[in-house]
């Protein structure tokens, strides 16, 4: 999934069906092309630690800022993780 430079975005498994809609686009369309690089090319499978844990690749920590601590927001079909920083920031923009 897309993410914004702030967050890590995990697809549910009821949600998991939307790359089955990107499949029937056009190969030769440069802009599908486009959009399979950014929702695929940093995509990961993940594995759980002993403790039933989501470990994250550090690549992907490093991209969302991720330290020890990460807010985890629902979003419907996915999760989004963020750093609380990047969080706190993004609510008190996002507020009128």
């Amino acid at each position: 999934m897309a993410s914004t430079p702030a967050s890590l975005s995990i697809p549910c498994r009821s949600g998991y069906l939307w790359p089955s809609g990107v499949a029937s686009l056009s190969i030769s369309d440069p802009d599908v092309r486009a959009l399979r690089r950014l929702l695929f090319a940093d995509a990961a499978d993940l594995d759980l630690d002993k403790q039933g844990r989501i470990l994250i690749p550090s690549g992907l920590r490093d991209y969302a800022g991720l330290d020890r601590d990460a807010v985890v927001v629902g979003m419907h079909t996915f999760i989004e993780l963020w750093s609380p920083e990047r969080w706190s920031s993004r609510t008190v923009d996002a507020r009128p």
